[in-house]
Parts: structure tokens; C-alpha cells; sequence
């Protein structure tokens, strides 16, 4: 074989190197905005798999291709550090104007002091703490959080975690009735945290998140000392634990062969739109008929509907599309019920067909299959998953012959006008 070895798609390229003296790794090299960037691979089966996407990649306009895996992976790191800091405040902060307004801020800050200590000395001579008892704090904080929507329009926070967050600060509320906010030590929180030993450190970090929250609101407010805060903030008791990953579960081709076929009515699109176009659940309970149809070969999942209020279109196979067809013409909601309602009627149907519960079966079988068939990025754009999620937790899970019967499961056309009717 002769190196370099070019790999091109369309007006992208990319050159393979062959191992060097005192360097015994392939390098894969290609151009991102003018700028040259390499990569290194142990074998060159490898390295030709990362070439052939990287121009793939890079011909479709992804800026993400010219990102380390580090480097994407602080990018997720800061999204998530300005989506907590929205929820908090409700102010929404781009990157790009979060790192102009700290550059801008230290600029002015003596050589060898940090932004976070100037905050500190500047709040401590302003400081005026205003007393509050932990059980009122709560009340007015779980307040503010509910005032963080629009009429008509869908919470900007989750009903669900909205309810489970009120339920645990209320607890922690109730076990400390006479204390102020300012009298939070880290060993009351320590001793409060300690009760939950018996539950999963996943729960128990929930909890840890909820009273992270409530203490930087207090903060906020002026209800407790700045170097307080921060030195409860940064205690034992509120670190997070390491929390092992579950194992992936999703349902075989047979099994939503037999969820699809006993199913009717919008049990039936639900189904079908987790399972064969990717969609979240809550996504689909909030879709109307007319948007089954609306776009050709696709289905809008607006950011009013998605999860993470990015809007992303879900790719209508002949599958979904055979089982959407019947319901053509209809108008509504698919599903006007709270959520529990449709959890319960779903149960019911898998338990009365004999089929074993999988948490998040149907869209995790969307996922591996079509990771698969399709690959990584072009399964990101569809479910609406980083890449990286993808890469961790969907490698490998499915097989090929599996991917191409789940998206070739076709209803028996008289039947299914039958249920839709």
C-alpha cells in the first residue's frame, strides 16, 4: 500500500500517514476552516473508519468534526453548566457571551487575583444578610420556580422533576423547622444526607442537586454569607457519587412486532413513533394528529415539543409510515391525558400480550438499530442524542440483521384501518 493514502468525499480530503520511526501510530490529517488537524490510530482498519467519516463529516458542514474528543467534550461540559445556570436564574447566557463578560471582567482585576475572589471581598463589604428561617426560604424558592412559564405554553421546567424537587426540599425544610438559612453548617448536612443510606447514590445525588440549588438561591438572595455558601457548597456531604451506569434494554423486532399488532389507537402511534422514528416519549404525547402529516417523509419535533427545546425532524420510514397512514386526516391531540394515565393503559397492553417490561424499551431499540444501519452522527441528528451518549452507551448492542427486521415490521393494512377507525 502506498502512504499517503488519500481519502475523499466530494470536496473534502484526508490523508492517511503510516507509522513513523519512534512513532508507531497511523495519522489521519485533514483541513477544518483553513486549519490543519491530525489525528492518531493504533491500526489502520482504524484509522480509515475515522477518515472516511471526518470527510463525510466535514462536507456536511459539522463544525463538531473539528473538535477533540476532550475538547467536545468541555463544550458539552459548559452547555450544561449554562442550562443549570438558566434554570436557576431563568437568565439564558450563550458561551461565547459567558467567557466575553469573565475575559472583560479580569482584565481589571490586579495580576495574581481571580475573578471569584474579587466577588467574595466585594459581597463581604455589602454584605446584609436578611434573616430567613430554612422553611420559609423553601416556600419562596419553590415559588419562583413556579412562576417560570407562559401562559399557554409548556413549562419551561419539568412537571415531574418540579414535583420530585418540591417533595425532597420540603423534607429537608421540615427536618430543620427552627433554623435559619445562615445557621447551615456542613456537618447538618451531613447528618440530614445520612438518613438516605438505603437508597441509590443516584437518588441520593438528586437530593445533594436539590439542596445545591436552594443554597445558591439563598446566596442570591442575600440570606446567607458568601464564604458560608461556598464552604458549604464544596463540603463532603454535598460531593457527588459515582454512579455506575444501567445496562441498555430495548425490546426485539418480534416483540414490537407483537406490541404494534395488539396495540390500536394512539397506543399505536406512540408506539410506532418511539420505536421506529426516535422519538422521546413525552414527544409524541405532546404531537397532534396534523403533525403525523404535515412535512413529507418527515415529522417536526418543534423545540416547544423536545426534550432539550432543540428542533429536530424525526425520518419517516416505510414502516412508520405504513402504520401512521390510517390515521390520516384525523385532528386533535394523540393523546390528551396526564402522562401517568398513559403509562398505565400502555402497561396493561404489554402485560395482556405476554411481552417482558424494558425501561425506555421502544426508544432505546430506535437507537441501537438504527446506530447500526445509520451510524453515529446521523443517529445523533435523529434522536436528538450527542454522539458521544451514543458512542458510550449504543456501540456494538445490536446486530445488523436485527436493525433491518425492526424497521421493515410492516401492519396488515385491513387490520390497521380497523383499530384507527
Amino acid at each position: 500500500m502506498k502512504f499517503p493514502v488519500s481519502v475523499k468525499y466530494y470536496d473534502q480530503l484526508a490523508k492517511i500517514y503510516r507509522p513513523a520511526k519512534g512513532f508507531p501510530h497511523y495519522r489521519v490529517a485533514f483541513k477544518v476552516a483553513g486549519k490543519r488537524k491530525m489525528i492518531t490510530f493504533t491500526t489502520y482498519s482504524e484509522a480509515k473508519e475515522a477518515a472516511e467519516a471526518k470527510v463525510k463529516d466535514l462536507h456536511k458542514g459539522l463544525h463538531s468534526a473539528a473538535l477533540t474528543a476532550k475538547e467536545a467534550q468541555q463544550a458539552l461540559d459548559i452547555r450544561a453548566k449554562l442550562e443549570l445556570h438558566q434554570q436557576e436564574t431563568g437568565i439564558k447566557l450563550s458561551a461565547a457571551e459567558a467567557i466575553a463578560d469573565y475575559l472583560a471582567a479580569i482584565k481589571l482585576l490586579p495580576k495574581g487575583s481571580t475573578l471569584l475572589e474579587a466577588v467574595r471581598v466585594y459581597a463581604r463589604s455589602t454584605l446584609n444578610l436578611k434573616p430567613r428561617k430554612i422553611q420559609e426560604g423553601v416556600i419562596e424558592f419553590l415559588q419562583s420556580r413556579r412562576t417560570i412559564t407562559k401562559a399557554g405554553e409548556r413549562s419551561r421546567l419539568s412537571p415531574v422533576y418540579s414535583r420530585n424537587l418540591e417533595s425532597w426540599l420540603t423534607k429537608f425544610a421540615d427536618t430543620l423547622p427552627s433554623h435559619l438559612v445562615s445557621d447551615l453548617a456542613p456537618e447538618i448536612l451531613e447528618k440530614y444526607l445520612a438518613q438516605f443510606v438505603k437508597i441509590s447514590a443516584k437518588a441520593r445525588n438528586d437530593r445533594r442537586a436539590a439542596i445545591g440549588m436552594f443554597l445558591r438561591w439563598c446566596g442570591r438572595r442575600e440570606l446567607i454569607d458568601p464564604q458560608q455558601l461556598s464552604k458549604l457548597l464544596d463540603c463532603d456531604a454535598l460531593r457527588k457519587e459515582l454512579v455506575q451506569s444501567g445496562k441498555i434494554a430495548f425490546y426485539t423486532p418480534t416483540e414490537l412486532q407483537t406490541l404494534l399488532n395488539g396495540s390500536e389507537g394512539p397506543l399505536q402511534i406512540v408506539t410506532a413513533l418511539q420505536a421506529l422514528g426516535g422519538a422521546r416519549l413525552e414527544e409524541s404525547l405532546r404531537l397532534r394528529y396534523e403533525d403525523l402529516h404535515r412535512i413529507p417523509d418527515h415529522i417536526e419535533i418543534s423545540g416547544q415539543h423536545a426534550k432539550t427545546r432543540q428542533r429536530r425532524l424525526l425520518n419517516v420510514c416505510p414502516a412508520l409510515l405504513a402504520w401512521l397512514e390510517p390515521f390520516k386526516g384525523k385532528a386533535g391531540p394523540i393523546w390528551s391525558d396526564p402522562l401517568n394515565s398513559f403509562i398505565s393503559s400502555w402497561a396493561r397492553l404489554r402485560e395482556s400480550l405476554g411481552v417482558v417490561p424494558k425501561r425506555n424499551g421502544l426508544r432505546h431499540g430506535f437507537v441501537s438499530y438504527s446506530y447500526i444501519l445509520r451510524g453515529e452522527i446521523e443517529t445523533s441528528a435523529l434522536a436528538g442524542t450527542s454522539p458521544q451518549i451514543l458512542h458510550k452507551h449504543y456501540r456494538g448492542l445490536a446486530r445488523k440483521e436485527d436493525a433491518e427486521a425492526w424497521f421493515t415490521i410492516m401492519p396488515k393494512t385491513e387490520a390497521a384501518r380497523a383499530k384507527a377507525s
